[in-house]
């Protein structure tokens, strides 16, 4: 007659050593570069578009509001194009850039 024989108790590994870095939050991973330049002033940026096109964003503070702003300027243009822009269009614009699109 051939029986198994398994213990009922499991064997208890040691515990490793606490290392109290794995209780520390991962770093959170770096953003990727847009692909064009831009340069930060005191009150807002100023992104260089491709060709001669640039987007300027920013803020004021008047009577203790704040106040964000959006504008397009296009260096050496023959003629005096008609750009309309806002917050919302020049995020818009911005987005599709970073994501090496189209406007």
């Amino acid at each position: 007659m051939n029986t198994f024989y398994e213990p009922a108790m499991e064997p208890e590994y040691p515990l490793p050593d606490y290392d109290p870095a794995m209780d520390e939050p991962e770093p959170p991973a770096p953003r990727r570069q847009p692909p064009f330049q831009t340069i930060h002033t005191h009150h807002g940026q100023i992104h260089n578009l491709h060709g001669e096109t640039r987007l300027y964003t920013g803020y004021y503070v008047a009577f203790g509001a704040i106040h964000k702003w959006a504008a397009i300027g296009i260096k050496y243009a023959r003629s005096e194009p008609s750009v309309s822009c806002d917050r919302k269009s020049a995020g818009k614009m911005l987005r599709t850039l970073r994501k090496e699109g189209a406007c």
